[in-house]
């Protein structure tokens, strides 16, 4: 990996810690982190956010998005395997996306929750630019179905937080008020 390639990865994950921090703090391990040291032989994902879920981070040019949901997937499986987390997603980068619109699409081969309504799609770019268009405020899933590869799930980072919710039962805490 370049230089180039490793800042680029490196930015999107102490991004991705930041998403999570954004949205479900409440979740989080004490002291939310990137892991160091990717790439070892029994990895066990780049984030250390949530104390149950596996997190594998990609940052691919927008050419390379199919390449980057199918790594985000079957790298968080098998990390989740080495760390014995029942929870594994992917975490891809919409490239050159806006702060306020879908950042992240998430990806897993098994979603936390069932999912009652759920699109198809037959190419992870088709499936991904789905969760891109529907927006960040719409709970949205893709299955990304193709004969010669595992079935995949996406959908948008609020969408994967509330099913990781609803299977877990660790909703979100009320907020004091003064």
């Amino acid at each position: 990996m370049t230089n180039s390639s490793k800042d680029k990865g490196d930015r999107g994950e102490r991004e991705a810690v930041e998403a999570f921090q954004t949205l479900c703090p409440d979740l989080l391990v004490w002291n939310a982190q990137r892991l160091l040291g990717a790439g070892r032989k029994e990895d066990v994902g780049d984030l250390l956010v949530i104390d149950d879920v596996a997190v594998q981070v990609k940052a691919f040019a927008a050419k390379y998005l199919s390449k980057g949901v199918y790594e985000a997937a079957n790298g968080a499986a098998i990390q989740a395997g080495h760390a014995r987390k029942p929870h594994a997603v992917g975490m891809v980068l919409v490239p050159r996306a806006r702060k306020d619109k879908v950042r992240w699409v998430m990806v897993a081969h098994t979603w936390p929750a069932p999912i009652d309504e759920i699109a198809t799609a037959s190419s992870a770019t088709a499936a991904f630019d789905a969760v891109v268009k529907a927006g960040i405020d719409t709970p949205f899933t893709v299955r990304l179905a193709r004969k010669d590869k595992p079935e995949l799930v996406l959908g948008s980072l609020p969408t994967w937080v509330a099913a990781y919710r609803s299977a877990t039962g660790r909703h979100q805490r009320a907020q004091k008020t003064a």
